[in-house]
């Protein structure tokens, strides 16, 4: 079992220079689990790529969705 943070689910759901990494990690231990709060910090994140338009607003609920799913 991973304890995730919220780094390694917005790396894992977001392509970046860290997405390899996170994919290997979840290749590794696909079994996760995570503290309430990375559903407030992984929004903020996705907020923040938004306003930067790094991310189109149907990329943010896309990943967010996934990150539920998750």
């Amino acid at each position: 079992m991973i304890v995730a943070d919220t780094n390694l689910i917005a790396y894992f759901l977001i392509k970046s220079g860290f997405t390899p990494d996170a994919r290997a990690v979840y290749q590794k231990d696909p079994d996760w689990i995570a503290p309430v709060l990375w559903r407030s910090e992984l929004r903020n994140a996705l907020i923040q790529s938004l306003r930067r338009a790094f991310l189109t607003l149907d990329e943010v609920l896309s990943i967010m969705n996934r990150a539920e799913e998750l």
